[in-house]
């Protein structure tokens, strides 16, 4: 029987899961669209298909992706206790298929599980509050129906998936009224131009979820397709076959990821104190809406910790004095909340005096191979298709991932492929980041083949809790696209830090530019992070902005060597001014000041792939970010 290559896609990708307020938001989309992808993958199973991209196994040998392993046995019958709840299963896949194969069968399979996704929301929370809206069903329906756009073609181009993309016969509804505001193109299902009528409406949806209050806003006023992906993995048993675990949907807040190093902190080294800061945030009634399941600090308590691990569970912002003041999140002024208020903020303030203030800042990590495209074009190796060489390295990669991300108290949103998307407390994003782009290379490295090397970018966004989630995630996207692959030459890194007033420092690199092994610090930690192992930091902050300053000096230099030695012998200069006498004199300034230097001196490979090493314009950028991560992102909460 003659075969055929079979190449699918769903979508939208980006404007699915990106339009996310939450973390919770973030993990849902993902896994939903890896789910729905993975229906298709197994429906190409079923009519005996063999999967190229991505290698998952097969039916002779086992199939090793967790995801699809559970649609196929929730297909079969079988139950579930705890199924996966991370995505692993990319959108688009291609596939061997015999003559017979029916490719409308995997469009199908799509539509039908998000018609049982949906339905499940609606039958659970919306259907009986729907007569308090206008045509709210009509718009339900409307909007289910219409969202998903998937694209399939047969044929042996590896181009041709994305040819069949540029018909764009997929039609997005037309939609009026108010406005969703999770996803601004679609309308809220209420049906309702404000007023009284629409804020009864929303009132007895949130009150018909009231046991996960934090599920639904006080303002929050949704779609069809945002108040599913919210509300879905509450029952996920009647959506997606299994159940989600609690971890899965008491995902922590991005208060939670900034305040988690601090909490630790608190609990190991001043038990006494944080036991009194939980029990005043017990008299406040602070709400036990976090897990800290996820961290392996947190697994890694020692016993004299093991009673404080209700802080672990504490509502993340309570950690932070903006949100125990009066008339704040957990406050409307009244004398009966005064005294409980005032007992919780001594307990912090005595915590602070003793530990400091946690970093209000916490760190989103998004990486992605560099051109795939051209490695599954390249030739067979002993008769090995290339896509299945390549999914092989991939599958090789993913594996443990997310136990590697664990270590540095990261969460993992998605790792399916070569696309990862973490959440990880201000220090755990840049060691995990090199330790992954390792582990990637290794994984292809152990494809044999001449030219068969492949190579990650990535990038990090240093987000104050309080950033609006959607933006800072855009923001990644765009340092991983525009600037990582685009102005670095892909390999690179490129990592953005957005303070409480939006972006502020954009720096980027090679990666060989500035971390050597993946067990030593990268320049950007150790070259401005603490002096002699003391807790003084080597450089001071009014010495860092000061190197604004300088600027203006490459468009006077004579070529990148020149450049870089007056930049030295500047900063070199201005950190002897600024410090005093330190031993060595001048020549112990300079050797202190170049990796600081050269770390803002642009660097990039060009077309051809060659490394420009601190070769370009100097920008004070790289700096900055190196105290900012010395400073442990330090800022008024």
């Amino acid at each position: 029987m003659s075969l055929k290559k079979f190449h699918f896609t769903i979508g939208p990708v980006q404007g699915f899961v990106t339009q996310s307020r939450r973390i919770r938001d973030l993990l849902a989309s993902s896994f939903l669209l890896s789910f729905l992808s993975g229906q298709a993958m197994v429906e190409v199973d079923r009519q005996g298909g063999r999967l190229l991209f991505p290698e998952i196994g097969n039916q002779e040998k086992g199939f090793r992706d967790p995801l699809f392993r559970a649609i196929q046995a929730e297909r079969a019958g079988e139950e579930w206790v705890k199924g996966p709840w991370i995505g692993s299963l990319p959108n688009r896949f291609t596939a061997e298929v015999p003559e017979d194969f029916l490719p409308d069968s995997c469009v199908k399979a799509v539509k039908k599980a998000w018609k049982r996704v949906a339905d499940a929301v609606w039958e659970r929370w919306v259907k009986q509050v729907a007569p308090l809206g206008i045509n709210t069903e009509s718009i339900w329906k409307r909007q289910v129906s219409s969202f998903w756009e998937t694209a399939w073609v047969l044929g042996e181009g590896t181009d041709l998936l994305d040819r069949r993309k540029n018909w764009r016969n997929h039609i997005p509804s037309l939609e009026e009224g108010d406005k969703c505001m999770l996803i601004g193109t679609l309308q809220e299902i209420s049906g309702h131009l404000r007023g009284g009528a629409q804020r009864e409406f929303w009132s007895e949806l949130r009150e018909s979820v009231s046991t996960h209050s934090w599920q639904l806003g006080e303002n929050e006023r949704l779609s069809a397709i945002a108040l599913i992906k919210r509300l879905y993995p509450l029952v996920a048993k009647e959506a997606i076959g299994w159940p989600f675990p609690r971890e899965a949907v008491g995902f922590p807040s991005t208060a939670y990821l900034a305040a988690l190093p601090w909490i630790t902190k608190a609990v190991t080294e001043q038990p006494s104190l944080a036991a009194s800061f939980l029990e005043a945030a017990a008299a406040c009634r602070i709400p036990p809406t976090e897990n800290g399941a996820h961290f392996g600090s947190v697994q890694k308590l020692k016993p004299d910790g093991e009673n404080l691990r209700a802080m672990f569970r504490l509502d993340g912002p309570c950690f932070f004095e903006s949100n125990l003041q009066e008339g704040s999140l957990y406050w409307k002024e009244s004398p009966s909340s005064c005294e409980r208020r005032k007992d919780l903020w001594e307990a912090r303030k005595r915590l602070v005096k003793k530990i400091g203030e946690p970093s209000p800042f916490y760190a989103l990590l998004l990486m992605d191979g560099d051109r795939l495209g051209a490695l599954l074009q390249s030739g067979a190796v002993d008769g090995v298709d290339p896509g299945v060489r390549v999914s092989r390295a991939l599958s090789a990669f993913i594996d443990g991932l997310p136990d590697l991300i664990s270590e540095h108290d990261g969460v993992t949103i998605y790792a399916g492929g070569d696309d990862v998307l973490a959440m990880f407390p201000l220090h755990g994003a840049l060691p995990s980041a090199v330790r992954l782009r390792e582990k990637y290379m290794k994984a292809f490295a152990g494809e044999e083949g001449e030219g068969f090397f492949a190579t990650l970018s990535a990038a990090i966004v240093y987000a104050h809790y309080r950033a609006p989630l959607k933006g800072v995630l855009q923001h990644a996207h765009h340092l991983l696209d525009d600037v990582a692959k685009e102005s670095c030459g892909r390999d690179s890194l490129a990592v953005g830090v957005w303070k409480s007033g939006g972006p502020t420092l954009t720096w980027s690199a090679p990666w060989d530019t500035f971390c050597k092994r993946p067990d030593q610090p990268t320049q950007l930690e150790f070259e401005v992070g603490q002096s002699g192992g003391n807790d003084e930091a080597l450089f001071s902050r009014s010495f860092l902005y000061k190197l604004r300053q300088f600027e203006r000096i490459g468009q006077f230099s004579g070529g990148p060597g020149e450049n870089r030695n007056i930049l030295i012998d500047l900063a070199a200069a201005e950190y002897l001014r600024g410090t005093g006498s330190i031993d060595g004199g001048i020549e112990r300034a300079k050797e202190e000041v170049t990796p600081l230097i050269d770390l803002c001196l642009r660097s990039w490979r060009d077309d051809t792939g060659k490394l420009h090493q601190s070769e370009g314009p100097f920008r004070a950028d790289g700096a900055l970010l190196a105290g900012f991560l010395a400073q442990k992102g330090g800022e008024s909460s």
